[in-house]
This record gives structure tokens, sequence and C-alpha cells, in this order.
């Protein structure tokens, strides 16, 4: 029977699985979250770990929304006014059914401004800090005052001001993760204008693909950003873009920003902007007060952008919802007070820069603001993974958080941290954090929790996340967020899944940090309905997050992966439409190759002893030649793997001009770790690619939807591709190898049995796809089936079993590539075989993956079992296989035993 994720039952053991990290009870009993409770609730007497008294506010809080966000508004002492109490609908909020789902009127009589939201306030004096900036170019922080924040805020006011700018209006940043960066973004949102950014590592289609859109007045620039010990100028980047006057016309002015906020911005008279440059100080008006124009709660305040998925990236419209969840998130969830600073690792392009803004500053606390490598230390020019953790320390951080990644890379090298003695929280986002991040934590700072979160830049916030009552368990979120009708919903969104089981996460009702438009909608939202709401899940009637998660039986959840086709490598979320942006001029150009499909694989990434999930980018080419396309198919059809590898295999020179031009016009990340030839990519019948069908196989789950796609008959190619996937991946050592050994010989060929498996293919696929494939292509088919089975019916070849491996086996007695490898390392192991091959070059190793038997070896030589390399690296490690099936005659002698693998 099917439950909710966050059950309101009474008692409900915490599980078997001891924490990692247990609040002090003290610690729970003075949490903001507890005093906020007991004016809400009511909830006195010690909250221990005792789920029940969390459940019970979260209850309230969704069945009772607004009079929820109202409590928090007032709690954290907000400035601005939400209108009278009285007006206040009651009971659950319900997603719009007309117009864009979630443009709810929460407040109908509200008067606030963003702006004034983070700065204003009885908690924030003049001599308070409010930000911390930290650069590689410089040694020392530059600190900002809340009263210097005010006092520069109210400068750039006066400027954009005077350039037109007010509400309705759009300003941009193409900016640093700087205190400059926070004024601009302030300054614009006082006035009532929406703000935007762009991390200025992005490349040129990056840039313009999001600031097209946003058609900004005016363009905030850095006038450089710096990236493990290399400063570059972003103003002559920019002023190189192809086309930025085009896809800027509606930008009156470009202002200058210093880099780190220190000292003056440079500014280089040759280097010419379509549109006016000003350097900031000479922009606005000095001594002009900071003042706010306030307005409803659906004026928009961010324009945010999504991963880019299909097609250009999506412009998410949000409003001072945002700024309200931030302070709820801040104070609540993370327990963040007046005075503390807190420390997130982000870039400007990134939602976690406007969270960590805003839940900071609306907490009457400071933001510290690292731009740079987080594993780069600055003063010794060198890698360092702890540099960031040094931030921490100097800055007296009482919250840092990063990616799970990097978390993951701290732990693997069993980092030491400094004495972090105001440290009490450690957050972790963007990808699922791996279970060794919170046992190395526990190790280093046993009075710290790791909590990781779960959202996005959809709703600026999170919708799992930390809580200053709860256990901490490895690898799970903790709790849904208050305000959340957050529900883990089965693949039809019909009913919650039990703990234990994996489903979709939802939110059944609004929230007032949802979007309230995208940039360029029809008036009925239909682009914001396509991305949240599936009429084929739960009626169209909850928000589809698109991660793919599972409720355990302490109450939290464990995040899988994504749903959806967004590409998450190293916690990183890409749009694959951005790859298919970079490589289209390449593909236009190829006489091999005709489209291309983008997917991702997951793995496990191993540092030292620690395993990390993550995925690998694929990128699949579909090749132009019918007779390739028909190669593919046969051998995935007659399941012979070496033949499909091989044909499988792109081209290097073309793979590099794919990879190279993908890291230009997009970032390392978007880099394809493997480039793969296929015959076709999956489309829907109205011409558009399948890319979750594809994503789906290499995640070893089944595809579902085989009856939307017109060339269904693909899926199998991808099916039988997917096992042998990882073999694609580059090889350096075997081309080392060829280099030094020289080429091996060509198996031979049976040219016969080659016909034969190409025929057996084509009538299986005759059989499959018989009145969907088109005629002329049916036509080929069968004359290939006649060609090799005369007389034959289409149905009996497709059933007769496949013919022997078109290619001949290659004995090791022959010159083959790894006979001659093998002769060389026996003739220099002085009889000890396994020792040799363990010292050997990493990079010839890998060629010896299932290569080596005892029937392999030169005469005189012998060996009790076999010893391959482990399937999941160190390359290093090597482990006997006979002891592996329980066949080994050496037992627990065996020096090359693995257990437990």
């Amino acid at each position: 029977m099917a439950r909710r994720a966050l059950s309101r039952g009474a008692a409900r053991a915490l599980g078997t699985k001891a924490p990692s990290f247990k609040p002090q009870l003290a610690d729970v009993n003075t949490s903001r979250l507890a005093a906020f409770s007991d004016k809400l609730i009511g909830c006195a007497g010690p909250r221990g770990y005792d789920r029940r008294h969390y459940e019970r506010l979260h209850a309230r809080s969704v069945s009772e929304p607004r009079q929820f966000w109202r409590a928090v508004f007032d709690a954290v002492r907000l400035p601005g006014s939400l209108g009278p109490r009285e007006r206040d609908a009651r009971g659950a909020v319900p997603w719009r059914d007309s117009g864009p789902p979630g443009a709810v009127d929460w407040f109908p009589d509200a008067a606030v401004n963003h702006a004034e939201l983070l700065l204003e306030g009885p908690h924030k004096p003049d001599e308070n800090l409010a930000l911390l900036s930290y650069t590689e170019r410089s040694a020392a922080p530059v600190e900002t005052t809340y009263g210097a924040l005010r006092e520069e805020v109210g400068r750039l006011r006066a400027g954009l001001a005077a350039d037109g700018v007010g509400p309705g209006d759009r300003v941009a940043g193409v900016v640093a993760n700087d205190a400059g960066a926070a004024a601009a973004m302030l300054a614009a949102t006082s006035l009532g204008a929406a703000w935007s950014s762009v991390s200025p590592d992005f490349g040129e289609r990056g840039c313009l693909d999001r600031l097209a859109q946003v058609e900004p007045k005016v363009l905030f620039v850095s006038d450089a950003y710096s990236y493990r010990g290399r400063e570059f100028d972003v103003v002559d980047k920019i002023s190189n873009f192809t086309g930025i006057g085009d896809a800027l016309k509606t930008t009156a002015r470009a202002v200058v920003l210093p880099y780190g906020f220190a000292g003056d911005a440079a500014m280089d008279s040759s280097v010419k902007l379509p549109f006016p440059a000003v350097a900031a100080r000479d922009y606005g008006a000095p001594g002009a007060p900071c003042l706010y124009d306030r307005g409803g709660f659906d004026r928009p305040a961010y324009v945010m952008f999504s991963s880019g998925t299909t097609g250009k990236p999506k412009c998410i419209v949000q409003g001072p919802g945002v700024a309200l969840n931030h302070a709820k998130e801040g104070s609540l969830h993370w327990d963040l007070r007046e005075g503390e600073r807190s420390l997130w690792y982000t870039t400007t392009g990134w939602m976690m820069w406007n969270w960590l803004l805003g839940a900071a500053l609306t907490t009457g606390g400071a933001a510290v603001l690292y731009d740079g490598d987080a594993t780069f230390c600055p003063a010794r020019g060198k890698n360092t993974v702890g540099y960031l953790w040094d931030v921490a320390q100097s800055s007296d951080s009482v919250l840092l958080g990063g990616s799970a990644r990097y978390l993951g890379a701290c732990a693997a090298e069993n980092l030491t941290l400094p004495p972090l003695a105001a440290l009490k929280r450690v957050g972790s986002t963007g990808s699922p954090c791996p279970p060794s991040a919170y046992a190395w934590l526990a190790s280093q700072k046993p009075g710290v929790g790791l909590h990781s979160t779960s959202g996005g830049t959809d709703l600026n916030g999170s919708f799992h996340g930390g809580n200053p009552w709860l256990p901490v368990f490895e690898a799970e979120l903790q709790s849904a967020g208050l305000g959340l009708d957050v529900a883990v919903l089965d693949e039809a969104g019909d009913g919650e899944v039990a703990a234990g089981e994996q489903g979709e996460l939802a939110c059944r009702s609004a929230f007032p940090c949802a979007p309230l438009a995208f940039l360029g909608d029809d008036r009925e939202g239909s682009k914001y309905r396509a991305a949240y709401f599936d009429d084929a899940f739960g009626g169209g009637r909850a928000w589809q997050h698109g991660d793919w998660v599972e409720p355990t039986e302490n109450g939290g959840l464990i995040i899988h992966g994504r749903s959806d086709a967004t590409l998450n490598p190293g916690g990183v979320r890409i749009g694959t439409a951005e790859i298919y942006n970079a490589i289209e001029p390449l593909l236009d150009a190829s006489p091999d190759f005709s489209d291309a499909l983008v997917s991702a694989q997951p793995f496990v990434a191993r540092d030292g002893d620690t395993e990390i999930d993550d995925v690998r980018v694929v990128l699949f080419v579909q090749v132009a030649d019918a007779a390739a396309r028909d190669a593919l198919t046969a051998a995935a059809a007659a399941g012979d793997a070496d033949a499909l590898v091989e044909l499988c295999r792109c081209d290097d020179a073309f793979a590099k001009a794919l990879k190279t031009t993908i890291r230009e016009r997009g970032s390392p990340r978007h880099v394809p770790a493997i480039v793969c030839r296929v015959p076709d990519v999956p489309r829907t019948n109205n011409g558009k690619k399948v890319e979750m069908a594809c994503m789906n196989l290499l995640r070893g789950r089944p595809v579902a939807n085989r009856g939307s796609i017109a060339n269904a008959g693909v899926v199998d190619f991808y099916e039988a591709l997917a096992p042998h996937l990882e073999k694609l991946l580059p090889q350096g050592g075997r081309r080392s190898l060829e280099a030094a050994l020289g080429p091996a010989p060509a198996p031979a060929v049976d040219q016969e049995a080659a016909s034969r498996l190409r025929a057996l293919g084509a009538a299986k696929t005759l059989v499959r796809d018989q009145g969907r494939i088109p005629a002329e292509r049916r036509e080929y088919l069968r004359a290939i089936v006649a060609s090799a089975y005369p007389g034959r019916a289409i149905e009996a070849v497709a059933a007769e079993r496949p013919p022997p491996k078109v290619r001949s086996k290659v004995s090791v007695d022959d010159d083959s590539l790894e006979a001659r490898c093998l002769r060389r390392i026996t003739s220099e192991a002085n009889g000890d075989l396994a020792a040799r091959i363990l010292a050997f070059e990493k990079e010839w190793r890998r060629c010896f993956v299932d290569s080596l038997r005892p029937s392999h070896l030169p005469e005189g030589w012998t060996v009790d079992h076999t010893i391959v390399p482990r399937a999941r690296p160190p390359p290093s490690t090597l482990v006997c296989r006979a002891h592996l099936k329980g066949k080994c005659t050496w037992g627990r002698a065996c020096k090359y035993r693995h257990d437990g693998v």
C-alpha cells in the first residue's frame, strides 16, 4: 500500500543504519526552527531525534501555506508588507489550471522589493559585515559592511535610473563572483527591474544564447576574472563575440566593474563594444540614497536560465517569493543568525550565487564570496584540494557549501582540515554526495554535519535538504523543505511509493518561489507547463521535478540521478542542446555523418579507494553511408560484441574535432568522454529526438515508450551496444603499444559468414519493423537476405542462429599486439610473471583485460590461476579470477585474492 514520503504517523524507528551525525539536544532546542515551531504550532518539550515533531510542523506548513509563509516573513523581520492578514485565503494552494501554473496570487496586497528584503531590517546595522570577497588576485579579502553596500547600491541605482531603467526592465551581468556583482544586482532590483547574470567563463554561444533572450537595457561586465593562477580580460572577450551587436540591440550601456571590488576597473581604449562603456567609478551619483521601489508579489526579480536541454536555455522569471524562500532556508533549515558568515563555492551563472546572497543577507549575516578555483592556492601557485577550507578558516564561516564531487575529492585525499572553530554545517548539492564524504567529515569534525540538498534553478532553492533537528545518514537527504508538499510518486504519478522503492520527485501544490513565467512564453504558459507538468504524470496536477529518488525508512531521501535527459557530469548540470548547437556546423560539413544524439552513462569514478558516482557524456553520431548503417545494425542483431565495438569506433581526427569544438563553444564539462558511431537516432513521429530512451538504456532501465518512437527498431541497437560502451573509451595505452611494437596484423575475416551475419540482421529488422519502415528500405533489406539465403522465407532466416564470429580468433603465438606485449613482459619477468605485470606501465596493462590465460604463456611458463586487472580500478590492483569463482587451489594463501569483489 502506498504511503506518503513524509509519514504523518506517530511512531517510526530510525532504522538500522547508524547516523553519521547527530545534533546535540541543546542545539536542537535552541535552534531558530525550534523557536519558530513553538510560535506556529506550540510544539513544546524536548525534540531530540523524534521526527514526529518535524512532520507535524511540515504538515501544518503545507496545509496552511499562506499562514506559514507569512510567519516566516515576520520571524525573519523582513521589510515591506504582505498586506492584511485577514485577506489570506485558507487551505492548500493548487497550481493554476490556466496561464503559467506558478503565477499564483499569493498576497494580493503585498508591497515588497527584492533588494530591500536583502538589505534592510533592524538586524542589519551599518557597521555589520555584509560581504567578504576573496579572489585569486588578492591575498586579502575585501570587506563590505551593510552601510558601505547600501551606499554603493544607491550610487549604481542612480546611474541605472538615469539610463531609464525601471520596473519591468531587465539588467544583466557577465560578472565575477565578488561584491561588485552583488551591488549591481541589488541596484537593479531596487528599481523594480529584473536581474540576470552569466559567469564570465562561459563561451560565446553560452553567453549570447542567454543574454539575447533577456534583452538587457544595461549590461554590467567585470574587467577580469582569474582561474588557476591565470587572469582573463572579460571586456576583450565579449568584444570579440560574433554578432554581439545584433544579439544585444536593446543594451544602451555597459558598466565595467573592477575585479574583486578593489581599485578602479581596467578600461582598454582599444577594446570596442557595440554600445557605450563606462567604468563603474564614473557611473551613477556618489552619495545618492539607497531607495526601493516596492511592488506586488508577482513583480519579476530574477531571470534564471535552464540548462538548455531542448534548445536555447529557457529564461525562468522569478519574483520576491525567491527571497522569502531564501529567508526560510537560511533561518530554519541552516540555522543562520545575525552576524554569521556563510561560504558556498559557486559562480554567478549558478543559482547557488543567488541563494547564498539571499540566505545570508535576509538573516542579517554575511555572504563569503570566492572567485577562482577551489583547488588552487594562489599564494603558493599550486593545486591543493584544501584551499576552500582555508578560506572558510580565514573567514570564520559557520557554513561551507560545495559540490558533491569536491567533497568526494577531499575524502579521497583524506584531507586534514584546519581548526575551523566557527564551522557548524557543511552543505552539498549538484549531485548525490558519496558516502565516503560523510565518513571523512565525521572523522575530521565530529560535531559538524554534512547536509546534502536537492532542488535547483527552477525554484532557486531546495525541495529536500538540511534540518537542524534531525540526524544525518550517509547518502540521505534529511527531510523535505517546509512549505513544500513534496512526494515521491510512481512513474505514472498516480500514487506514492513506499520506503525503499524508487519514483519521481514531485510537488503537489504551489509554492511562492515557483517561476512566475518563462520569457517568450505564450499567455497560457505552454513552455512552462511542458517543462514541469505532464498530463501523463498524475494528470498534470503535480510539479514533476525530474529527479529519480527513493524514500527511506529514516524519513529521508536518496537521489539516484536525473529522470530526464539533462546531463549532470561531476554535478554540473548541462543541457544537450548546447552540445548540439556546438557541433552542428561540423555535422553539416561532414560527408560521413548526418546527425547526433547526446546522452549520459553512469559510472563509478575512483580516487584511491574512494568510489564516486558520476556520469560521463556520450556523443552518438549517425553515419550517413547506408552500407555502414547496415553493418552496424547487423552486428548488433547478431550479438557480435567485438565487431560491434570496432564498427562503432569513431575516427580519431573527427572525434578530436568534435571535442575541440565543444570545449571552445561550451566548456570542458561539455566534452564527451565517448564519441560513438550509430546507424540512426531515435525520434518521435514529429521528428523530435528521444533522448530519454537512450538514457534509460545506459542506466539499465527498460524503454517504456517504444510505441511513440517512429524508428523503434534502432532502440534494439542501443540496447545491444550499452553493455559494451566502455570499450569505446579512448585507450591511450593501446596507441602507445602500437607505436612501440608496430601495428597488429589484421585478423582474417570469413566473407561468407559476414554476408550471412548481415542478412540475419536484415531479416530480424524486417520481422520486427515490417509496416513501419519505408518501402524502398524494406526492398533493400529483402535483397540482402535473398543474396545470402536464396529461396528462404524472411521469418525462417530471422529464426536462424547467428553464424560463427566473423573475425577469426587471433592466437597469442602469432604477431598479435597481445602476444608481442606478453612476450615482452615474460622476457623481463625473471620467473615472476605476476610481479612483472604488476610493475608494468599502466597504459600497457589496460590491454590485458580478459587476455591472460595459462594457455597464452610461452613454453616453460606455468601458473595455477589466471590473473587479470580488476574490472573496476585502480588498475594497479590484480585479482585472481579463479579465486573469484571459488576454484583457486591456493585458497587464502593466494596473494591475488580479493574477497567480496
